[in-house]
This record gives structure tokens, sequence and C-alpha cells, in this order.
């Protein structure tokens, strides 16, 4: 076995090991419980539809385990460590251009080291712990980019191995395989992948500016590109068998379309966002810096120079495709460190500098090499090069804390209470995907509580939707064309008299909201207005305080988690401030803040609600710390204005 290979091979099980020892136990907040749920039942989560994921996750779920979720988590691990391995080899072949000798123990361990650095970084690790779509999609990105400059080398081999048409058959091969995972990569996360493209294109015109004009190429390319987008045909198979996840319900080409394109969003996508994207590329870079240092920074533009010195084109696919990630990043989503997977959307970007610097530091050992008294720095040099271990190793204990989910089953608990919580038969109309998502995995795959139909709240308006709830669901009585979701939420109760029926807080029409009564995580529907009796109140507050106590104490919640139940006593104090109730307002707001006291969204809250009830000296406070938490938010210093406004008006009334 060549050392390149050892090297990968120590990689690819070095990095595992650790990741399964931080791998979730069971399902995790946001996304992870609807792919687990979708690739056990073979179904359809949302859209895009994802068929590549779910179908490889069926297969990893057929593997024996403690848990339905934990193969799906574990394929996620499984992803990341086989694209540290394949990035080690594709920078060794890249680092051996035009030799035929295997790279030394000193440039071996240098590009490990970097690798496992990146490996272990908080946007590459948060995709490793959970079952989700951005270790596979960063599989496919490196695929991408190993494949396309393989075609490119193929082209300019030595004459003497091939004559020019051998050569151009030759690499044909990998731009026909560059296609084909263009496509199949589209069906994994097509956002990614589409926005690579204007990189990919200016490569292959710098390589080779008449490649697509010619009508062979581009009719072949078409073909395999459109053969690995054909797995979306999945979705329409798979969803005229009616499975019990369904999202988008594509059994026709039109639904398909929609799917896939994300065209119910359209116009919410086109609308101007209400973020700045200025800010947004700001927070991005400070991130950056904060995930690899400004040593390895600075590394990277090193090698960016030597890298344009030795290959401009090559430099240049890396440039673009550091560009067009980091700019579609900045777009897509506001930043913030709580957005899981917005750290996957950020991985090109960063593979981009991990790569470079690897260039970097290549080069530098190479020119200390070649110094006239190098004897001692060529002896030692692999002690040298050992000594770059350190980066991974800090690395890790740095970030270990942070990724480690190996006691993390919150989510499921948190399901888990909700339906130990209602009667039998109950109806949840579940407002937020980190209570539909795991209440789906517990009914549809573990089969608990399987009387209890959990609803999505955001889809009563789709009628693709109702139809399939119908379907698996026939004898619940469905409410067809309602004007608003409130009003789905009364002709339901209407229809089905006899069915509990539950939901979140949102902002619902204000004759609906007086029907609400709190019951544990829970509103429950009524048909008379809310009776807040000092049984009612006493219940609830009982519940709210016992989970607070639990919450309050514990140091070892992530950050997902803290957010998920400081927005609970969030909406729990928005409940009581709108039904008149400031005092039990304020309580929770304070609650959500002790659990989550990072989030400047609490801070703006409690300001609100002070300046609200003209207490405009401790409103300032609270607004101040919300500008400091995100120096970003406009609002924040536009109700700073306000108070200083309120506070100069009070102190005018009490001069003499």
């Amino acid at each position: 076995m060549n050392r390149t290979l050892l090297f990968a091979i120590l990689i690819f099980l070095a990095s595992l090991l650790i990741y399964i020892l931080t791998l979730a136990p069971t399902i995790y907040w946001q996304d992870s419980a609807a792919f687990a749920s979708a690739s056990y039942t073979l179904g359809i989560p949302f859209s895009p539809g994802f068929p590549v994921y779910v179908l490889l996750g069926r297969i990893f779920s057929l593997f024996p385990a403690q848990n339905p979720a934990w193969p799906v988590n574990f394929m996620s691990a499984f992803w990341g460590s086989l694209s540290l391995a394949i990035l080690f080899l594709m920078i060794a072949q890249i680092l051996r251009r035009g030799s035929t000798t295997n790279l030394s123990f000193g440039h071996s361990t240098i590009i490990a080291s970097f690798i496992l650095f990146f490996g272990f970084t908080t946007s590459f690790w948060s995709q490793t712990f959970r079952a989700e779509v951005y270790s596979l999609n960063f599989l496919f990105t490196l695929l991408l980019i190993f494949s396309l400059w393989k075609w490119s080398e193929n082209r300019e081999e030595d004459p003497a191995r091939f004559a020019r048409s051998a050569r151009r058959a030759h690499s044909w091969r990998f731009f026909a395989l560059f296609a084909f995972l263009w496509g199949l990569s589209s069906a994994n996360h097509s956002l990614l992948v589409v926005s690579l493209a204007p990189a990919f294109l200016i490569y292959i015109f710098l390589v080779d500016h008449r490649f697509l004009l010619k009508p062979i190429n581009l009719i072949t390319s078409f073909f395999f590109g459109i053969l690995g987008v054909s797995s979306y045909l999945f979705l329409l198979i798979r969803s005229r068998q009616d499975p019990v996840l369904n999202w988008g319900s594509p059994h026709n080409w039109e639904n398909l379309f929609r799917v896939i394109t994300k065209s119910d969003h359209w116009q919410e996508y086109l609308s101007p966002s209400n973020f700045s994207i200025w800010a947004n590329l700001i927070q991005l870079t400070t991130f950056t810096f904060s995930e690899l240092f400004l040593p390895v920074i600075i590394l990277a533009i090193w090698g960016a120079v030597a890298l344009y010195k030795k290959n401009r084109r090559f430099l240049a696919l890396l440039a673009g495709i550091f560009i067009c990630n980091f700019l579609t990043v900045a777009w897509a989503a506001e930043f913030s460190i709580r957005n899981l997977d917005l750290f996957g959307y950020l991985l090109p970007s960063l593979l981009v500098l991990i790569v470079l610097a690897i260039f970097g530091t290549s080069v530098l050992f190479e020119s200390l090499l070649q110094l006239p008294r190098a004897t001692n720095v060529r002896r030692y040099w692999p002690v040298w090069a050992s000594l770059l271990l350190i980066l991974p190793a800090f690395q890790l204990t740095r970030n270990f804390p942070g990724n480690d989910h190996s006691h993390n089953s919150r989510a499921y608990q948190y399901g888990k209470q909700i339906l130990d919580s209602v009667p039998a038969n109950s109806v949840i109309l579940a407002t937020e995907d980190n209570t539909l998502l795991p209440l789906w995995y517990l009914t549809l795959v573990e089969k608990y509580r399987t009387d209890v139909v959990p609803l999505a709240w955001t889809a009563l308006d789709n009628l693709d939707y109702l139809r399939q709830v119908k379907l698996h669901q026939p004898t619940l009585k469905i409410p067809f064309g309602t004007p608003t979701k409130s009003k789905w939420l009364e002709m339901f109760h209407q229809l089905n008299p006899q069915l509990p029926v539950f939901t979140q807080y949102v902002n619902f029409a204000p004759e609906t909201e007086s029907k609400l009564v709190p019951q544990g995580y829970l509103l429950k529907y009524s048909e008379v207005p809310a009776d807040f009796s000092t049984n009612t109140l006493n219940r609830q507050s009982a519940f709210l305080n016992g989970l607070y106590e639990r919450l309050k104490p514990r140091t070892d919640l992530d950050l997902i988690s803290r957010e998920h139940f400081a927005n609970f006593f969030f909406n729990t104090g928005v409940y009581y401030d709108r039904h008149s109730l400031g005092d039990l307002g304020i309580a929770n707001f304070l609650r959500a803040l002790n659990v989550d006291e990072t989030n400047h969204r609490y801070y703006t809250a409690l300001g609100k609600a002070f300046l609200k009830s003209g207490r405009a000296d401790l409103a300032q406070k609270f607004f101040q710390a919300a500008l400091e938490l995100n120096p970003y938010r406009d609002e924040n210093q536009r109700y700073l204005s306000l108070c200083q406004d309120s506070l100069n008006r009070s102190q005018e009334q009490t001069l003499p």
C-alpha cells in the first residue's frame, strides 16, 4: 500500500471515530427528524424533495441500530469522513502534477494536518452529527472539482503517451463524469450546486473556449447531466404510491416542477430581504476568520500567489467557487451562529481557503529546503511537518464540547412529552418545524401514539397537502377552501367536535386566539373564550415553573436547544401579553432571556414591553443590549431613539 492511500485511510478512520463519538443518538432539531423519517419510510420530506439523499438514507436505515434515526445520522458522518479522505487524495494528485513519485512524508503530513483541521471546524463538524444533506453535498462538490481538474489535465498529457485524439477521448470520460455528477448533485441540494455553475463554466472556457461550442460536446454533456438529474423521477414514482410523507404531492409533472423549483416560494425569494447583504458579508468574513484563524488565512493568500505562478486556470476555478459560494450564502439567509444549515452552505468557501493554505505551506517548506544551509532543516523535515498536527489537535479540543451530541436526545424527548400530554385521538396543528418534525418521526417511524395526528400549520392552505391528510386519515373531516388558517381551525373543530384539537402560538385572528387555552407546550382550542381562572393559570404556571427550573441550571444545553425552549417562553409571554396579562408576559420574556441570554430578539421584546408600559429607562437598557448583540439590526437603533425622546419629554415635564 502506498503512502498516499495509507494517509487517506487514516484520515477517514480518525475523523469517523471522532464523529461517531459525538453523533446524536436519535433525531435532532431543525430538519434532522424530517430526513430520518423520509429515509425510513422512503417518503418525500419537503421541497425540493432530496431524492438522492432519501434513497441513500433508505439504504443506511436498513442497518440494525438502537433506533431508526441513528443510521441516518451515521450516514452524515460517513460522507463527511469520506470527503476528507478524497480531499487528501485530490490535493496529493494536484501537488504531484507531472511527477510519478509519491509525496514525501512531510508533504503528506502537511496535507493531512490541514484537512483534519478543516474537518474539526464547527462548520464541517456540525454537518456530521445529525441527519442532513450538507456532508453529502460537500462530497459532490469535491468530486465535481476533481473530475473537472482531471478532464483538464488529461487534455494536456504528454504527447509521448497519447496521440492528440486519444488524449481527448481519454479526457472526455472525466467531463462526462463531471456532467453526470453535476446533475446528480443538483438532486441533493440544487441551490449550492447551481450557484457554482459560473465558476465551472469559466474554468471550462479557460481550458478550451471552443469546447462547449461544439454540438457533439454540448449534446453529450447535456445527456449525462440529464441522466443525473433524472433521479428526481423518484419523486414522481414514489408520490404515486402515496407514501405517508408526500410533501408537495409531486404525482404529476406540474407538481413535480413546483416541488423541484420551489416555485411556490419564488415571490418570497425575489422580494427584498429584511436583512442587509452587506452586513451579512461582514459577519461571514468575521466568522470565517474565527473558524480558520488569521495565520491560516495568510497562508491561503500565500498559496494563491504561488498557484497564480503555477496554474492560473485552477486558481481561477478556486476563486470562482469562493466568490460564487460566499455571495450565495450572504444572499440566502441572515447570518446567525444558530443556523447550522448556513454553516453547511459555507463549506465550499472554507474548502477553497484550506486548499490554498495547503499550497502556501507546501511552497513555504520547499523554499526552506532549498536554502544553502538547509541540511538540518532537511534532516528534521518530518519532525517539523509533524508539528503541524498541533493544528487539528487544537481544533479538536476547541470544538469538541460544542459538537458533542452523544447524549443529546432533547428533540426526541420534547416530542414524546407532547404526545404524552394530549388525550386519545388528538389533532395537533404544529406551527413550527421543531415541533412538527419530531412528531412526524415518533408517530410515523417509531409508531408511538399513532392515534395522534400531527398536521403542518403552514400547509393548511395547500389543497394537495389536505388531500394527502384525507387519504391517510379517512375518518377526519377536512375543510377545503377556507379563507384563512385561523378559520380553518374553527371549521375543523366544528366538523370534528369529538376530537381534541391543539396548536401552538402564532399570530391568530383575535376571535380565534380568545378560544385558545394554554396546556403545557400547546394551546387547546375551545368553543368558548378562554377562562383565565385561578386554576387554569396555576396549572400552567406550575408547568412553566417546572420547565424553567429544569432548564435554568443546565450548562450542557446546546445553542439550538436553548433557542427552542427560550422561544417557547417567548411565545408564551406574547400570548399572555395579548390577553392583557402583562406581568405574566414580562415574567416569561425574562425566562426566555435567562435560558438563551445571547439572543437579541428577547432583549428587543422586553424593551418593547417596557416601552409600552411607559418604562423608557428600562426599555433603553434592553434595546442597548440587543444592539450590542446584533449591531446590524436597525430597528433597535430606532427604538433607542424613541426611548431617548420619551426620556427627554419626561425630563422637560419635570423642569420647573
